[in-house]
């Protein structure tokens, strides 16, 4: 290289390492716009196709390395997403951040972001609403039957709900923790909503303790609902109330095997009182060849001894029943008597 090149490299060299040059690229660490933060924005959806927006959901960022593992001591940011399932963090130090959507009704994968100074980053999370149980009952039913079935039951309900879609409810099971009991519950269907929906199971005489209903009473009973996530969710503890061992007595008519005025039926029991609120409730069964179909269904206040069916049955043959019920729903149920029209 000529003495005069080697000089006006030197020349060009110096100009460039020269602090007087101006700066003025915001992403260059000395210029004066330079505060080494950038923004991250995003949506929360839901998980289920076409991805609905979700609002009010908060979402947490934390520092942390590539594989999303939070930097211990870090500090976190909090955001919650708008009407329209946006949020956004400003000026947050260039890194990366574990991004996730927080409480106790939801859940989300953990995404990680980098945030460059002077940049924004943006990210989707994917929010799976965890199941909620909204609602459980248990009562106890016994049943005395002329064809001499198991006179005691279990009958469990629940509703439950899933703000995605009930679909991501994976299993509903009835559990007795003390006892070692386990039972899937089916779905009542067809579901009213595509978000709710109603469970059951009855567990006979043969599938209690001791073929009893007994000790059920004063234990912790509880509803565990797992979604297709594999998150599981339990409901508050709840218990059986009271054990129904005695039923009011049909008189009239019983097994009767005709000359009823199907215009004016009337139906009558006899009863001892019980020591705390209940009702009787009277049900009529059209007692067809293959199908059993309850055509009249009414609720009888507890000082009451009968009941005149309002509307006229048609010819044929039926079977009627009266019981306690109490306030929860525990029934005590009398045997069938049969009766019919010519």
């Amino acid at each position: 290289m000529s003495r005069f090149a080697t000089l006006a490299l030197t020349v060009v060299l110096l100009a460039a390492c020269d602090s007087s040059a101006p700066r003025d690229n915001p992403r260059d660490p000395l210029s004066p716009g330079y505060d080494g933060t950038g923004t991250l924005t995003g949506t929360v959806t839901g998980t289920v196709s076409p991805f609905p927006v979700r609002a009010d959901v908060l979402v947490r960022i934390t520092p942390s390395d590539a594989s999303g593992t939070p930097t211990p001591g870090a500090d976190s940011r909090l955001a919650i997403s708008g009407p329209d399932g946006r949020f956004e963090v400003m000026r947050l130090p260039a890194g990366i951040y574990a991004v996730q959507v927080e409480g106790s009704d939801v859940r989300s994968d953990v995404v990680v972001a980098q945030v460059g100074a002077q940049d924004t980053s943006l990210v989707t999370l994917r929010a799976n609403s965890l199941p909620v149980v909204q609602s459980q009952e248990a009562r106890t039913v016994y049943v005395e039957s002329r064809f001499g079935a198991d006179p005691y039951r279990v009958e469990i309900g629940t509703r439950i709900s899933d703000a995605d879609d009930i679909d991501d409810v994976d299993a509903v099971v009835f559990v007795v923790e003390e006892l070692g009991i386990r039972d899937t519950m089916m779905q009542v269907v067809p579901s009213a909503s595509q978000t709710t929906a109603d469970f059951r199971i009855t567990l006979p005489q043969d599938g209690l303790p001791g073929g009893s209903a007994q000790p059920l009473l004063g234990q912790a009973l509880r509803i565990e609902v797992t979604d297709d996530a594999g998150n599981v969710i339990v409901g508050d503890p709840f218990g059986l109330v009271r054990i129904i061992g005695t039923v009011p007595t049909p008189v009239s008519p019983v097994n009767f095997p005709g000359g009823l005025d199907p215009a004016d039926l009337e139906l009558l029991w006899d009863s001892e009182p019980l020591p705390y609120p209940y009702a009787f409730l009277v049900e009529v069964t059209a007692d067809r060849p293959g199908l059993e179909q309850v055509v009249v269904s009414a609720t009888v206040p507890a000082d009451s001894t009968s009941y005149r069916v309002p509307t006229q049955l048609p010819s044929g043959t039926y079977f009627w029943t009266v019981s306690y019920v109490d306030q929860v729903g525990n029934r005590g149920r009398s045997t069938e008597a049969r009766f019919e029209f010519q």
